[in-house]
């Protein structure tokens, strides 16, 4: 079902040993490896995985990119009906992850971790916006500013409304967060500037037009910064 699942920004589902540790314990028995539907059984990791951090497996390298949501087929699995909310309050969510380079993984090789060092989001606290009546706009603001997967930025966009794109762009830190903004407001661009009035361009053909130029199109680069040229 590639409406909820894979894709290139959740290639991966990444999970750790040290919650499965917690979950046996909770759960009051030894669960197998891939109990959670992971790819990947990951162990030594001690703190939380956040949105950005890069695992590198000699050539193959993954980046954190959402949280597991949990659903019916996970209670299923594990025959607990109620285990779609017992996941969701534990926080333990696990991480799907994009492939930035490819590569061969066995059982027991090691990795590293590299933590991102753009804004900083947990895992666990992405999850949280899905079942959070009022979120916290700060948190849905740096969430939106992180390298978050697509269909997840999309599933916030429906539970909390569209994001201010003008405001992540002011508050974008460096070329690749603003190159994710301006990626996210794609869709929705020429017609939140038609509300926001900003007319130059149409203003240049006008000019254009007046000074004997042939009928054209004017690209808006930049949203102000190019309008010009």
């Amino acid at each position: 079902n590639l409406e909820a699942h894979g894709g290139p920004d959740q290639a991966v589902y990444l999970y750790r040993e040290e919650d499965y540790a917690r979950w046996s314990q909770h759960l009051g028995n030894t669960l197998e490896w891939g109990s959670f539907g992971e790819n990947l059984t990951v162990s030594g990791l001690t703190s939380e995985l956040r949105v950005g951090d890069i695992l590198r497996f000699w050539e193959a390298s993954l980046q954190c990119s959402a949280p597991r949501v949990p659903c019916a087929k996970l209670a299923a699995r594990l025959e607990r009906t109620d285990f779609v909310k017992t996941f969701a309050a534990a926080r333990r969510p696990g991480a799907y992850a994009r492939v930035l380079s490819g590569g061969w993984l066995e059982a027991g090789m090691t990795g590293s971790l590299e933590r991102y060092t753009g804004v900083q989001v947990d895992v666990a606290e992405v999850l949280d916006l899905w079942y959070a009546k009022s979120p916290d706009p700060v948190l849905v603001s740096r969430v939106r500013r992180s390298p978050l997967a697509e269909r997840a930025r999309q599933a916030l966009d429906r539970l909390h409304g569209p994001a201010d794109y003008l405001e992540l762009s002011y508050a974008a830190e460096g070329g690749e967060e603003l190159r994710r903004v301006y990626g996210g407001w794609a869709q929705s661009y020429d017609s939140d500037l038609e509300k926001l009035q900003w007319y130059k361009p149409a203003r240049v053909v006008e000019l254009g037009e007046q000074l004997g130029c042939p009928r054209g199109r004017a690209l808006d680069v930049g949203c102000g910064t190019g309008w010009v040229g």
